[in-house]
């Protein structure tokens, strides 16, 4: 295609959890990570998909 541009990407790993670290870094949205990471510890683990 004439004027196209390739961009680079990555994906985006959709299972990524909140740490404590972040909350801790993070003092202006600590108290919604801190919700996140409660919501994210009541959930079951995922399991790991194929090919990864």
């Amino acid at each position: 295609m004439e004027g196209s541009l390739s961009l680079p990407y990555s994906a985006f790993d959709k299972d990524q959890r909140v740490t404590h670290a972040a909350i801790t870094e993070n003092k202006n949205l600590s108290a919604v990570l801190e919700f996140i990471k409660e919501e994210q510890d009541k959930a079951p683990p995922k399991k790991p998909r194929a090919g990864k």
